[in-house]
């Protein structure tokens, strides 16, 4: 017999799976992409300096927006597929880059 709590739970969890639609396609988008995957950061151009400190940074053109997010730094959770995302190790270096 399943207890009360995990009941409950499995039942959210099937609420929450039958409102997960796909949103209908936008008259605003670009229609060069295929999907909203498409749309990148700078990524291409900051991962090579994986391993290096962050004054590696001044050498290149980051496109805005990006940030810099240094151990213990608080941050927003939205998601932006254009914002690059630079983590800074707690050994000081780049550590790793991504989009969001």
């Amino acid at each position: 017999m399943i207890n009360t709590p995990t009941r409950l739970l499995a039942l959210s969890l099937c609420a929450l799976m039958a409102c997960n639609e796909e949103a209908p396609a936008s008259a605003d988008r670009d229609p060069t992409l295929s999907e909203p995957s498409d749309l990148t950061c700078a990524i291409e151009s900051v991962t090579p300096l994986i391993g290096e400190k962050p004054t590696a940074l001044e050498t290149l053109d980051i496109p805005a927006p990006f940030r810099v997010i240094r151990p213990g730094m608080a941050i927003t959770e939205d998601y932006r597929p254009e914002r690059t995302n630079i983590d800074i190790g707690q050994d000081g270096r780049i550590s790793r880059v991504w989009c969001g």
